[in-house]
């Protein structure tokens, strides 16, 4: 990854972030944060992992993301200070779902030690 694809994904992870933060709504009791950004090389393309919880609100909390995308996609085009700004595309982060389940695994052989 160079530098500039480096700075681009902290940029748009801060930005999209406050975006977010501000102008979409999700259901009461749900809570969207932005678990990392991934840029294509070209920096024509970027997905943005979003972590969801509780979990079982993952599928309405993308849906509403990507329903919203053009004006998030909009608001990060302001504020960047590119020629071509990154297409914006969300994802959910499934890492901590890997995570809880790998812990859980390890205390089942710690209990059967």
């Amino acid at each position: 990854m160079t530098d500039r694809q480096k700075r681009v994904d902290a940029l748009i992870h801060e930005y999209a972030g406050d975006i977010i933060n501000r102008e979409v709504e999700f259901p009461e009791g749900v809570m969207v944060t932005i678990a990392g950004v991934r840029s294509h090389p070209d920096l024509k393309s970027m997905e943005v992992m979003v972590s969801v919880f509780p979990e079982k609100y993952r599928g309405t909390a993308l849906g509403i993301l990507r329903i919203r995308a053009g004006l998030i996609q909009r608001e990060v085009n302001k504020m960047l200070k590119m020629k071509y700004t990154p297409k914006i595309v969300f994802s959910a982060d499934i890492g901590g779902q890997k995570a809880s389940g790998i812990e859980a695994l390890l205390d089942e052989i710690k209990k059967e030690l």
